[in-house]
């Protein structure tokens, strides 16, 4: 069996300007990536700070798609 990691967000802490779905997704991964002791490739943080930076455009609430 593979490598497994588990995340449990016990605070999200910001602004309701700043801090919405796609915020903690992105650092949710990070989380995950980093508890299992893996380091992604460029190109895959490049999409992610793309959806992120670009979650500033949509609508608060909106689930994050990073596809």
């Amino acid at each position: 069996m593979g490598a497994t990691s588990r995340v449990t967000v016990r605070r999200i802490s910001g602004f309701s300007t700043d801090t919405n779905p796609t915020m903690v997704a992105v650092a949710a991964a990070l989380a995950v990536w980093r508890g299992l002791g893996l380091s992604p490739l460029a190109e895959p943080l490049e999409r992610l700070e793309r959806v992120m930076l670009s979650s500033w455009q949509r609508s608060h609430n909106e689930i994050p798609v990073f596809a």
